[in-house]
């Protein structure tokens, strides 16, 4: 198709008049049937590069997608442009929606499909899809693949087996943030060749980054208030708990800090979505959340990013304050720092892997099953070994890499597999595998302990970690570089201090009642 015809393709389905950057680049290598890696910096507009395809190509375009409420957020927005024939269908669904959606798909009322790589495991469910006409295949937030395949989430290193059994569709990758390394390990796993990758800059040129040392936990919650207080939003507070996104909720509303929430991965599916839309809708000016929040939100305005704790690598810091400012106008991105922030992501990382009591009596187990088709739920790998989900998706990966059980299928409550005839390793041979991805995991934190730790420009240290060399921007550059913060404050007021949340004065010029 000339790019002509996609342009007003483009003006009639998204009411955009031109490409972004890259943007054509993209749509035109698929148009060509190549397979292709995508960088392109938060904010630049990946998702529009398969959701035009998908309404011109024939057939069905599946997207692996991440996260639940990111799939959600996406077919909504979609459907608010007028865009019908688009669906999401994961876990989340009750089997009567499931029914329903499976249903839209085999009457051809569907042309983009969002999914979960947990989803395309599932053989009577595979075995649907590939009835259908399959011509694009997208693997979105694609850094997943190395960022989280190895071990939290093992079945984005399964994906090309789907994309064989689909008739071979072509493959689109995207993603903000690929080291080398990262790039290798995605054309790898896709079968994309490295000629085929089409990158933009990824520096944010808008985007001020800032440390902040602090003393301790309560010097840390002080000037967390002071900057909500200060700082023109809407903006995110980043945490690595559950517990210290809800606490710190709490805090800033005793604080008089109105407009704001919290958001996780523990919350209910519709209270997420609901909070999420506020946020969109500028109902909501401050988001306290996990790193369940942000992915896909495309918002343009966000003001600023504050870190409360260290994020796992340079990687994750990168994807959350590139929520900053896409818009173009400058934004602020603070990282609270003490010296002992390297212990939370350290514990997270240890917790994450099993023990090597839990893996010796797992293969001690594992070795008396009985050859043949076999059944493993969740419920049995927590109660009789001590196993999270991940952990036990982890140990099935491995054995499945080393050939000792075949036919791997996720399940509703478990997985499904034969076990081969060969003996297990010993369990020695497994826990250096698994001390070997803890190693790289610490190897990542520590490289981003690093740049928090370092005297000189910050921006020079993300650009030279991804192996660029672009360091221009505007406004500002980061704290050592020197920043104006007033660029960053309310306006609203004569001082920049955002001005106290009285609920019951708004509550009245609502309600007026005479006393």
């Amino acid at each position: 198709m000339e790019k002509e015809q996609l342009t007003r393709a483009l003006h009639h389905f998204f009411g955009y008049d031109s490409f972004r950057p890259g943007q054509w680049e993209i749509i035109e290598s698929i148009y060509a049937g190549r397979n292709t890696l995508a960088i392109l910096a938060t904010g630049g507009g990946k998702s529009l590069c398969y959701q035009l395809p998908s309404l011109l190509l024939p057939g069905i375009t599946l997207v692996v997608s991440p996260l639940i409420s990111l799939m959600a957020d996406q077919v909504q927005q979609l459907k608010g442009k007028g865009i019908q024939p688009v669906e999401y269908i994961n876990s989340s669904l009750s089997r009567e929606e499931y029914q329903r959606k499976v249903k839209k798909l085999k009457e051809g009322r569907i042309k983009l499909l969002y999914l979960s790589p947990e989803k395309l495991q599932q053989d009577s469910f595979l075995k649907q899809l590939s009835l259908l006409q399959v011509s694009l295949f997208v693997v979105d937030e694609a850094h997943c693949i190395s960022q989280w395949g190895h071990d939290f989430r093992t079945d984005y290193q399964r994906l090309l087996d789907p994309v064989h059994k689909l008739g071979n569709p072509v493959v689109l990758a995207l993603t903000a943030t690929a080291t080398p390394d990262v790039r290798d390990d995605i054309c790898n796993h896709l079968q994309i060749p490295q000629n085929h990758i089409i990158k933009q800059n990824m520096n944010r040129i808008n985007i001020a980054y800032d440390v902040v040392n602090v003393h301790d936990e309560q010097d840390k919650k002080e000037r967390m208030l002071q900057f909500l207080h200060q700082l023109q939003g809407p903006g995110i507070v980043y945490f690595r708990s559950r517990q210290g996104a809800e606490q710190a909720n709490e805090l800033a509303r005793k604080e008089g800090i109105g407009r704001c929430a919290f958001y996780h991965g523990g919350m209910d599916g519709e209270e997420r979505l609901l909070i999420q839309q506020q946020f969109l809708m500028n109902e909501l000016q401050i988001i306290f959340a996990t790193n369940a929040f942000g992915m896909g939100i495309d918002k343009p305005d966000i003001r600023f990013v504050i870190h409360y704790h260290l994020p796992p690598d340079m990687e994750s810091y990168i994807q959350e304050v590139g929520r900053i400012g896409r818009d173009g106008v400058p934004g602020y991105a603070c990282l609270l720092y003490s010296p002992d922030d390297g212990i939370l992501p350290g514990q997270l990382i240890v917790e994450e892997y099993p023990q090597p009591q839990q893996m010796r009596d797992f293969l001690l187990q594992f070795s008396q099953l009985p050859m043949g088709p076999i059944t493993l739920s969740l419920e049995k790998g927590k109660e009789t070994w001590g196993f999270t989900e991940q952990q036990l998706s982890m140990l099935l990966f491995y054995l499945e890499q080393k050939n000792l059980l075949k036919g791997l299928e996720r399940r509703w409550n478990g997985w499904s597999f034969t076990r081969s005839s060969l003996p297990p390793p010993e369990v020695d041979e497994l826990i250096y595998a698994m001390n070997k991805r803890k190693q790289i995991r610490f190897r990542r934190l520590n490289e981003l302990i690093a740049w928090v730790e370092e005297t000189g420009c910050r921006r020079r240290g993300v650009t030279r970690y991804f192996q660029e060399d672009d360091l221009s921007y505007v406004a500002n550059c980061c704290g050592p570089c020197g920043i104006d913060h007033s660029i960053y404050r309310q306006k609203d007021s004569e001082d920049g201090v955002r001005e106290k949340w009285d609920w019951e004065e708004v509550l009245h010029q609502l309600f007026p009642i005479n006393k």
